[in-house]
């Protein structure tokens, strides 16, 4: 047992404090015992008592440059970078069970556990979302405000802007990447496929593994939260049938293009088992994947793109809010919603990522659990409306657009 007080800014590619990234710091190890550390380079782990805030198996991950001789014993101060997506890196006294050293050889990493090993940090740097969270917040703020304070109109025209051209970009740079590593789909496929189905696999996580990809389905694609009717119904139309139909390609490509995508992306360049990159997640590990095929430009532009998908997603999001607002308080009180909504952009600039995925997490399922049970209810009067309408674009009877 050793231990450890530290605090890790976090940073992220782009801009720190907005969606977590890396943590970077320095810390002091300390080992009062001769160790053998010939090589000049290697990695760092450790482990902490509380698996739940860290990955199991990779938790943070530094390169160690050079171990000095001090009074016998070695003594070296190592820069950091942890691996994990969060905004807040914090461990603190006795929370660390485990170190171990390792040596990078042919692309695997040879682990070996220490013993008697003290982690000291006296020059801590300051915990949270970095130095400059709440100024990033505010901008992001003023951001969102100066469109949403427009009304639809003019979310709907930074939205039309934005999301083209960023699902554009990703689209063509994972095809890309796809066709580099044509030969390797069908294996990445079965990969895939094999670790699903595995006995131990289904076995040993299925249940979490499944609450996991229904909660980030929900973000994904929103489906049965309800806030696509929202914005379907901003749409002028003679048939609702019409608009559902349109609706229900949003699921399907942002979960069966883009996510499949994203995964075939994800395995086939064998970030996922790359000792270097095993610990992150999210979008540093799809990162890490572009940069592996590409270069670094690659993951600069995908960097850009989340930060233009998370502005989106957040001006659009307001809309949905705004509409429940002025349901429940009326239209004319929808400024002090906007207001809120800018504080809330701004407090989840300076509060920690998982903290921000809980409380989502909790507000999509309050969401979609009334919705499922309307949908559900009013399934006979969806079916009755469809039939309606096949029946008449069959007669011939709709109007056709140009």
């Amino acid at each position: 047992m050793f231990q450890a007080n530290q605090s890790f800014e976090a940073v992220s590619y782009l801009i720190p404090a907005m969606g977590g990234g890396k943590a970077e710091g320095v810390t002091e190890l300390y080992v009062p015992a001769p160790i053998e550390l010939q090589a000049k380079s290697h990695l760092v782990r450790f482990q902490t008592e509380d698996g739940k805030v860290y990955h199991p198996k990779v938790h943070l991950e530094f390169g160690v440059n050079d171990w000095e001789d001090y009074d016998g014993a070695f003594r070296v101060e190592v820069p950091v970078i942890a691996a994990k997506s969060s905004s807040v890196f914090n461990v603190g006294p006795k929370e660390v069970s485990i170190l171990e050293v390792g040596v990078v050889q042919n692309r695997e990493v040879k682990w070996t556990k220490q013993e008697n090993i003290t982690v000291l940090n006296p020059d801590a740097l300051v915990g949270g979302s970095g130095h400059f969270g709440w100024l990033y917040g505010i901008l992001l703020a003023v951001l969102v405000g100066i469109v949403i304070v427009g009304g639809i109109k003019r979310i709907g025209k930074v939205a039309d802007k934005i999301v083209p051209a960023m699902c554009v970009f990703y689209v063509l740079t994972g095809v890309v990447i796809l066709l580099i590593h044509f030969s390797d789909i069908p294996s990445a496929i079965s990969e895939i496929v094999g670790q699903a189905f595995n006995p131990d696999a289904m076995y040993g996580g299925f249940l979490g593994v499944l609450i996991t990809g229904i909660q980030r389905a929900a973000f994904s694609n929103e489906a049965g939260v309800g806030s696509a009717a929202i914005a379907h119904s901003a749409a002028k139309t003679k048939y609702p049938v019409r608009e559902g139909l349109v609706a229900l390609l949003e699921p399907f490509i942002d979960t069966i293009i883009i996510c499949s995508m994203t995964g075939l992306v994800i395995v086939i360049t064998g970030v996922y088992a790359d000792p270097t990159t095993a610990g992150l997640s999210g979008v540093q590990l799809t990162t890490a994947a572009f940069e592996e095929s590409l270069s670094t430009w690659a993951g600069l532009l995908l960097s850009v793109s989340v930060v233009l998908f998370a502005f989106s997603t957040m001006i659009s999001w307001s809309y949905y809010g705004e509409r429940c607002w002025s349901y429940l308080f009326g239209k004319d009180q929808t400024q002090p919603y906007r207001y809120i909504f800018c504080f809330f952009v701004w407090l989840g600039c300076v509060t920690s990522l998982q903290n921000v995925i809980d409380f989502s997490d909790l507000m999509i399922l309050s969401m979609a659990f009334p919705n499922i049970i309307g949908c559900v209810l009013l399934s006979g009067k969806v079916k009755t409306a469809i039939d309606e309408y096949w029946a008449d674009y069959k007669a011939g009877r709709l109007i056709k657009y140009k």
